[in-house]
Protein backbone atom coordinates (compact mmCIF):
# COMPACT_ATOMS: atom_id res chain seq x y z
CA UNK A 1 0.00 0.00 0.00
CA UNK A 2 1.81 3.67 -1.26
CA UNK A 3 1.70 6.02 1.71
CA UNK A 4 -0.76 8.98 0.76
CA UNK A 5 -0.04 12.67 -0.04
CA UNK A 6 -0.90 13.62 3.32
CA UNK A 7 1.12 11.37 5.18
CA UNK A 8 3.87 11.98 3.24
CA UNK A 9 3.93 15.67 3.96
CA UNK A 10 3.37 14.82 7.78
CA UNK A 11 6.60 12.38 7.37
CA UNK A 12 8.39 15.26 6.16
CA UNK A 13 7.05 18.40 8.57
CA UNK A 14 8.24 16.12 11.67
CA UNK A 15 11.87 15.51 9.92
CA UNK A 16 12.28 18.79 9.37
CA UNK A 17 11.50 19.81 13.20
CA UNK A 18 13.95 17.25 14.41
CA UNK A 19 16.76 18.89 12.19
CA UNK A 20 16.00 22.12 13.56
CA UNK A 21 15.30 21.82 16.61
CA UNK A 22 19.30 21.39 18.22
CA UNK A 23 19.79 24.82 16.43
CA UNK A 24 17.62 26.13 18.32
CA UNK A 25 19.20 24.86 21.08
CA UNK A 26 22.70 26.03 20.34
CA UNK A 27 21.39 29.38 19.03
CA UNK A 28 20.70 30.22 22.88
CA UNK A 29 23.29 28.20 24.73
CA UNK A 30 26.04 30.39 26.60
CA UNK A 31 29.94 30.99 25.27
CA UNK A 32 32.18 28.96 27.45
CA UNK A 33 34.96 31.70 28.66
CA UNK A 34 37.41 32.01 31.45
CA UNK A 35 37.55 35.09 33.47
CA UNK A 36 41.08 36.99 34.93
CA UNK A 37 40.99 40.11 37.15
CA UNK A 38 43.46 43.44 36.59
CA UNK A 39 46.00 42.77 38.92
CA UNK A 40 46.86 46.17 41.03
CA UNK A 41 50.52 47.91 40.64
CA UNK A 42 52.35 47.42 43.60
CA UNK A 43 52.97 51.58 44.10
CA UNK A 44 56.36 50.58 45.42
CA UNK A 45 57.52 48.97 42.50
CA UNK A 46 59.79 50.88 40.25
CA UNK A 47 60.50 50.87 36.67
CA UNK A 48 64.57 50.76 35.31
CA UNK A 49 65.62 52.63 32.69
CA UNK A 50 69.69 51.65 31.70
CA UNK A 51 72.12 54.49 31.61
CA UNK A 52 76.16 54.19 31.13
CA UNK A 53 77.31 57.54 33.62
CA UNK A 54 79.72 60.19 31.45
CA UNK A 55 81.83 62.53 33.09
CA UNK A 56 80.31 66.21 33.92
CA UNK A 57 82.66 67.99 31.62
CA UNK A 58 85.45 66.88 29.50
CA UNK A 59 88.08 68.59 27.13
CA UNK A 60 91.13 67.67 24.62
CA UNK A 61 93.78 69.39 25.89
CA UNK A 62 96.14 70.68 23.30
CA UNK A 63 99.30 73.18 22.65
CA UNK A 64 98.28 76.45 20.68
CA UNK A 65 101.93 76.65 19.73
CA UNK A 66 104.02 74.15 17.79
CA UNK A 67 107.11 72.66 19.31
CA UNK A 68 109.19 69.61 21.11
CA UNK A 69 106.96 68.13 23.78
CA UNK A 70 109.95 67.91 26.57
CA UNK A 71 107.86 68.21 29.68
CA UNK A 72 105.37 65.25 29.86
CA UNK A 73 104.79 63.13 32.78
CA UNK A 74 100.82 61.95 32.72
CA UNK A 75 99.28 58.95 32.26
CA UNK A 76 95.54 57.92 32.21
CA UNK A 77 93.85 58.55 35.81
CA UNK A 78 96.15 61.03 36.92
CA UNK A 79 94.91 63.78 38.89
CA UNK A 80 95.20 67.36 38.52
CA UNK A 81 93.61 70.60 40.35
CA UNK A 82 92.65 73.53 37.97
CA UNK A 83 95.83 75.54 37.02
CA UNK A 84 98.55 73.08 37.06
CA UNK A 85 100.81 71.93 34.52
CA UNK A 86 100.58 68.90 32.67
CA UNK A 87 102.52 69.16 30.12
CA UNK A 88 105.20 71.74 28.46
CA UNK A 89 106.89 72.08 24.90
CA UNK A 90 110.62 73.33 24.72
CA UNK A 91 110.12 77.12 25.27
CA UNK A 92 114.00 77.98 24.02
CA UNK A 93 113.00 79.54 20.84
CA UNK A 94 109.71 81.35 22.40
CA UNK A 95 111.77 83.08 25.41
CA UNK A 96 114.42 84.31 22.87
CA UNK A 97 111.93 85.98 20.71
CA UNK A 98 109.96 87.54 23.77
CA UNK A 99 113.01 89.03 24.91
CA UNK A 100 113.78 90.71 21.59
CA UNK A 101 110.16 91.90 20.84
CA UNK A 102 110.06 92.82 24.88
CA UNK A 103 113.17 95.17 24.16
CA UNK A 104 112.19 96.85 21.09
CA UNK A 105 108.54 97.31 23.40
CA UNK A 106 109.85 99.18 26.49
CA UNK A 107 112.30 102.05 24.04
CA UNK A 108 109.03 102.37 22.46
CA UNK A 109 107.12 103.08 25.79
CA UNK A 110 109.81 105.23 26.75
CA UNK A 111 110.10 106.94 24.02
CA UNK A 112 106.17 107.64 23.71
CA UNK A 113 106.38 108.97 27.19
CA UNK A 114 108.95 111.11 26.77
CA UNK A 115 107.24 112.56 23.07
CA UNK A 116 103.65 112.36 25.04
CA UNK A 117 104.87 114.96 27.70
CA UNK A 118 106.55 116.79 25.07
CA UNK A 119 103.23 117.35 22.61
CA UNK A 120 101.83 118.45 26.07
CA UNK A 121 103.84 121.49 26.47
CA UNK A 122 103.28 122.07 22.76
CA UNK A 123 107.17 121.50 21.94
CA UNK A 124 106.42 118.85 19.53
CA UNK A 125 104.04 118.83 16.38
CA UNK A 126 100.93 116.47 16.06
CA UNK A 127 102.42 114.27 13.39
CA UNK A 128 105.16 113.46 14.87
CA UNK A 129 103.52 112.65 18.30
CA UNK A 130 100.98 110.33 15.77
CA UNK A 131 103.91 108.60 14.45
CA UNK A 132 105.37 107.78 18.09
CA UNK A 133 102.24 106.42 19.38
CA UNK A 134 101.55 104.86 16.00
CA UNK A 135 104.88 102.77 17.10
CA UNK A 136 104.11 102.41 20.32
CA UNK A 137 100.82 100.54 19.88
CA UNK A 138 102.63 98.51 17.08
CA UNK A 139 105.32 97.04 19.56
CA UNK A 140 102.50 96.62 22.63
CA UNK A 141 100.65 94.65 20.48
CA UNK A 142 103.52 92.60 19.05
CA UNK A 143 104.63 91.96 22.65
CA UNK A 144 100.94 90.72 24.21
CA UNK A 145 101.42 88.19 20.95
CA UNK A 146 104.95 86.85 21.99
CA UNK A 147 104.08 86.96 25.74
CA UNK A 148 100.88 84.64 25.15
CA UNK A 149 103.38 82.56 22.77
CA UNK A 150 105.41 82.30 25.69
CA UNK A 151 102.58 81.43 27.93
CA UNK A 152 101.12 78.67 25.66
CA UNK A 153 104.03 76.47 25.64
CA UNK A 154 102.50 74.78 28.88
CA UNK A 155 99.19 73.31 29.30
CA UNK A 156 97.30 73.61 32.41
CA UNK A 157 94.42 71.94 33.79
CA UNK A 158 91.48 73.81 32.80
CA UNK A 159 89.46 72.36 36.01
CA UNK A 160 89.65 70.09 38.67
CA UNK A 161 90.09 66.09 36.74
CA UNK A 162 91.86 63.37 35.36
CA UNK A 163 93.33 62.39 32.32
CA UNK A 164 91.35 60.55 29.95
CA UNK A 165 93.49 59.13 27.06
CA UNK A 166 97.16 59.93 26.57
CA UNK A 167 98.11 60.48 22.88
CA UNK A 168 101.58 61.91 22.67
CA UNK A 169 104.98 60.86 23.64
CA UNK A 170 107.75 63.23 25.44
CA UNK A 171 110.13 64.52 22.61
CA UNK A 172 107.62 64.53 20.05
CA UNK A 173 106.82 67.39 17.84
CA UNK A 174 103.65 68.18 17.82
CA UNK A 175 102.16 70.80 16.00
CA UNK A 176 99.78 74.02 17.49
CA UNK A 177 95.86 72.48 18.30
CA UNK A 178 97.01 69.35 17.72
CA UNK A 179 95.35 66.84 20.26
CA UNK A 180 97.73 65.97 23.87
CA UNK A 181 94.89 64.34 25.15
CA UNK A 182 91.40 64.04 26.87
CA UNK A 183 91.15 65.68 30.10
CA UNK A 184 87.62 64.64 32.40
CA UNK A 185 85.78 66.02 35.30
CA UNK A 186 84.07 63.43 37.32
CA UNK A 187 83.08 65.60 40.56
CA UNK A 188 79.89 65.14 39.21
CA UNK A 189 78.31 62.58 36.83
CA UNK A 190 76.10 62.73 33.83
CA UNK A 191 73.05 60.35 34.25
CA UNK A 192 71.21 60.55 30.66
CA UNK A 193 68.33 57.86 30.01
CA UNK A 194 65.64 57.54 27.84
CA UNK A 195 62.02 57.83 28.95
CA UNK A 196 58.53 57.25 27.48
CA UNK A 197 56.21 60.22 27.04
CA UNK A 198 54.27 59.40 30.13
CA UNK A 199 57.46 59.49 32.93
CA UNK A 200 58.69 62.52 30.40
CA UNK A 201 55.54 64.70 31.44
CA UNK A 202 55.90 63.56 35.40
CA UNK A 203 59.32 64.27 35.78
CA UNK A 204 60.30 68.15 36.15
CA UNK A 205 63.92 69.79 36.26
CA UNK A 206 65.19 69.65 40.24
CA UNK A 207 63.54 66.46 41.16
CA UNK A 208 65.52 63.53 42.33
CA UNK A 209 65.46 60.16 41.28
CA UNK A 210 67.27 56.50 42.47
CA UNK A 211 69.61 55.42 40.53
CA UNK A 212 71.21 51.69 41.04
CA UNK A 213 75.17 50.74 39.44
CA UNK A 214 75.45 47.18 38.52
CA UNK A 215 78.26 46.79 40.18
CA UNK A 216 76.66 48.47 43.39
CA UNK A 217 73.42 46.78 43.36
CA UNK A 218 72.66 47.02 46.94
CA UNK A 219 73.45 50.42 47.02
CA UNK A 220 71.14 53.29 45.76
CA UNK A 221 72.03 56.91 44.95
CA UNK A 222 69.68 60.28 44.06
CA UNK A 223 70.47 62.20 41.37
CA UNK A 224 69.13 65.30 40.11
CA UNK A 225 67.13 65.96 36.75
CA UNK A 226 68.73 68.74 35.19
CA UNK A 227 67.33 68.90 32.15
CA UNK A 228 64.67 67.33 29.85
CA UNK A 229 64.37 67.16 26.16
CA UNK A 230 61.67 68.90 24.65
CA UNK A 231 61.31 66.60 21.55
CA UNK A 232 61.26 62.94 21.04
CA UNK A 233 63.90 61.16 19.75
CA UNK A 234 63.74 60.12 16.34
CA UNK A 235 64.67 56.44 16.81
CA UNK A 236 62.25 55.29 19.55
CA UNK A 237 59.86 58.42 19.90
CA UNK A 238 61.28 58.37 23.88
CA UNK A 239 62.59 61.50 25.69
CA UNK A 240 65.51 61.90 27.34
CA UNK A 241 66.18 63.28 30.93
CA UNK A 242 69.81 64.52 32.11
CA UNK A 243 70.61 63.82 35.78
CA UNK A 244 73.59 64.78 37.57
CA UNK A 245 75.23 62.76 40.85
CA UNK A 246 77.17 64.66 43.02
CA UNK A 247 80.78 62.67 43.37
CA UNK A 248 82.24 64.97 45.52
CA UNK A 249 85.43 62.02 46.64
CA UNK A 250 85.45 61.09 42.72
CA UNK A 251 84.28 57.40 44.10
CA UNK A 252 82.39 56.15 41.14
CA UNK A 253 84.17 56.47 37.69
CA UNK A 254 82.82 57.60 34.58
CA UNK A 255 81.56 54.75 32.21
CA UNK A 256 79.96 52.48 34.75
CA UNK A 257 75.87 51.16 34.41
CA UNK A 258 73.33 51.20 36.10
CA UNK A 259 69.51 51.89 35.44
CA UNK A 260 67.56 54.71 37.15
CA UNK A 261 64.73 53.88 39.01
CA UNK A 262 61.22 55.63 39.10
CA UNK A 263 58.33 54.38 40.92
CA UNK A 264 54.82 54.13 39.74
CA UNK A 265 53.53 57.00 42.09
CA UNK A 266 56.15 59.37 40.48
CA UNK A 267 55.40 58.39 36.76
CA UNK A 268 51.53 58.55 37.65
CA UNK A 269 50.11 56.86 40.41
CA UNK A 270 48.75 53.30 40.81
CA UNK A 271 47.22 51.40 38.48
CA UNK A 272 46.35 48.01 37.33
CA UNK A 273 47.76 45.76 34.50
CA UNK A 274 45.83 42.95 32.44
CA UNK A 275 47.26 40.74 30.15
CA UNK A 276 48.39 41.88 26.87
CA UNK A 277 46.69 39.54 25.01
CA UNK A 278 43.18 40.14 26.02
CA UNK A 279 43.32 43.72 25.20
CA UNK A 280 41.29 44.53 21.55
CA UNK A 281 41.43 47.34 19.53
CA UNK A 282 38.99 48.98 18.01
CA UNK A 283 40.21 51.60 14.96
CA UNK A 284 37.62 54.19 16.19
CA UNK A 285 37.19 53.64 19.88
CA UNK A 286 40.98 52.66 20.57
CA UNK A 287 41.40 49.76 23.10
CA UNK A 288 38.69 48.25 25.06
CA UNK A 289 38.52 44.60 27.21
CA UNK A 290 35.06 42.40 27.39
CA UNK A 291 33.71 42.06 30.85
CA UNK A 292 31.30 40.04 32.43
CA UNK A 293 28.68 41.05 33.49
CA UNK A 294 26.31 38.83 35.13
CA UNK A 295 26.37 36.26 32.58
CA UNK A 296 26.58 38.51 30.04
CA UNK A 297 29.29 40.47 27.63
CA UNK A 298 29.92 44.16 27.50
CA UNK A 299 32.55 45.80 25.99
CA UNK A 300 34.41 48.14 28.27
CA UNK A 301 36.89 50.89 26.71
CA UNK A 302 40.13 51.46 28.69
CA UNK A 303 43.63 53.64 28.54
CA UNK A 304 46.78 51.91 28.45
CA UNK A 305 49.92 52.64 29.83
CA UNK A 306 53.28 50.73 29.75
CA UNK A 307 53.96 47.09 28.21
CA UNK A 308 55.90 45.19 31.19
CA UNK A 309 58.05 42.82 30.84
CA UNK A 310 56.09 39.77 32.26
CA UNK A 311 53.48 40.04 29.23
CA UNK A 312 51.32 42.53 31.37
CA UNK A 313 50.35 45.99 29.85
CA UNK A 314 49.41 48.82 32.53
CA UNK A 315 45.89 49.96 32.54
CA UNK A 316 45.35 53.63 33.75
CA UNK A 317 41.55 53.69 33.65
CA UNK A 318 38.06 51.93 32.32
CA UNK A 319 38.42 49.11 34.58
CA UNK A 320 38.49 48.66 38.28
CA UNK A 321 39.97 45.59 40.63
CA UNK A 322 36.40 44.25 40.77
CA UNK A 323 35.47 43.59 37.28
CA UNK A 324 35.48 40.37 35.69
CA UNK A 325 37.43 40.14 32.44
CA UNK A 326 36.71 37.76 30.09
CA UNK A 327 40.48 36.13 28.91
CA UNK A 328 39.13 33.54 26.09
CA UNK A 329 37.08 33.54 23.36
CA UNK A 330 37.57 37.20 22.61
CA UNK A 331 37.18 36.78 18.98
CA UNK A 332 33.98 35.12 19.13
CA UNK A 333 32.39 37.51 20.94
CA UNK A 334 29.71 40.48 20.41
CA UNK A 335 27.74 42.82 22.80
CA UNK A 336 25.19 41.08 25.08
CA UNK A 337 26.36 37.61 24.11
CA UNK A 338 25.67 35.49 27.00
CA UNK A 339 28.65 33.86 28.45
CA UNK A 340 29.34 31.06 31.30
CA UNK A 341 32.46 30.87 33.13
CA UNK A 342 34.62 27.78 33.60
CA UNK A 343 37.47 28.21 35.54
CA UNK A 344 35.43 28.35 38.56
CA UNK A 345 36.42 26.02 41.24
Amino acid sequence: MKPSVKQLLIFGTGILIASCSPKSEDANSSLKIKTVKAVRLNENSAQEFPFISKPYRSSELSFRVGGVVNDLDIFPGKYYKQGDVIAAIDPRDYQVKFDKIKAVYDQSCSEYKRVESLFNLNNISASAYEKTKSDYETAHANFTAVKNDLGDTRVTAPFNGYVQDVKFERYQDIKPSQALCSFIDIERLKIEFFVPQQIAVSVSQGDFVNIRFDALPDRVFQARAEAISKGASKNNLSYIITAVLSNKENEFPAGMSGKVLITNDSAGGSSLALPHHIIRNNSQTGPYVWVNSNGVAKSCNVKTGKLMRNGMMEITSGVSADDVIISTGMELISEGMPVEVINRK
